[in-house]
């Protein structure tokens, strides 16, 4: 029996070589989901992209608080941006804003999320799937305004915190990511029809020796020199599926 898969592309609408890449990914049923960047230069082609390639239904949000202009003006005036009031990733990284964020914070990080759900709602495409660049809607700090934002709009999932393989993770990171998607999982219980029990990088499932249930599987996929790669590995996607197609069925 194979194992079930969703094969997420993040970033569409972060360039043109990513856009494309992603529609062809779609054509050639390497991917059956993905999600958006709606605070990103290319999000209007990569729109265009999805209904002229029959995939607007597949596109989800993918939440930015990391990387380019946020959509709203409070939180440029925050840690999250520089001077030139332009995110940077660095907040996402430091233990304390992960765990916390004041009062304040916490106001204009709701703000900028609600302001890109609209903009993706606005977009009259796609499920309600949220997931997020560099992983930042697992952190604590921002989950706990996110789950009540997401009922508000009916999404009908989010993504899990990065649990696989299991055995390599351990200590504190295991308890926190229990933790994370506890509440994540309970959230998609009672909006999704679907349940997904892992969720990694192509090498993490690579690595997984055995899959419970439906497993998520994230891919950046972009053209580079006239090759679909993957942009954080020297991986083709072409062989990849080539290898693996007969361990895996997409959903």
């Amino acid at each position: 029996m194979k194992n079930k898969l969703i094969i997420n592309a993040d970033d569409f609408g972060i360039s043109y070589e990513v856009n494309e890449a992603i529609a062809l990914c779609v054509n050639r049923h390497y991917i059956n989901q993905t999600t958006i960047m709606v605070n990103m230069p290319y999000v209007d082609e990569a729109v265009k992209l999805s209904q002229d390639n029959g995939f607007s239904d597949l596109v989800g949000l993918h939440l930015n608080l990391v990387e380019g202009k946020p959509l709203t003006e409070g939180i440029r005036d925050t840690f999250f941006c520089d001077d030139k009031g332009m995110f940077i990733s660095k907040v996402m990284k430091t233990p304390k804003y992960r765990m916390r964020l004041d009062k304040k914070i916490s106001e204009c990080v709701h703000c900028e999320i609600e302001a890109q759900i609209k903009a993706f709602l606005e977009l009259g495409i796609g499920r309600k799937h949220l997931d997020s660049h560099q992983h930042s809607h697992v952190n604590p700090s921002i989950l706990r305004i996110l789950l009540p934002l997401l009922a508000k709009y009916d999404f009908e999932d989010v993504r899990l915190s990065r649990n696989l393989p299991p055995g390599k993770i351990n200590g504190l990171k295991k308890v926190l990511k229990a933790s994370v998607n506890s509440q994540i999982t309970h959230y998609n219980n009672a909006h999704s029809k679907r349940e997904v029990l892992g969720f990694g990088s192509m090498q993490d499932v690579n690595d997984t020796k055995t899959f419970n249930g439906i497993t998520e599987m994230m891919v950046h996929p972009i053209i580079r020199k006239g090759r679909l790669s993957e942009a954080f590995a020297d991986v083709s996607l072409d062989e990849w599926w080539d290898d693996n197609e007969t361990f895996f069925e997409l959903i």
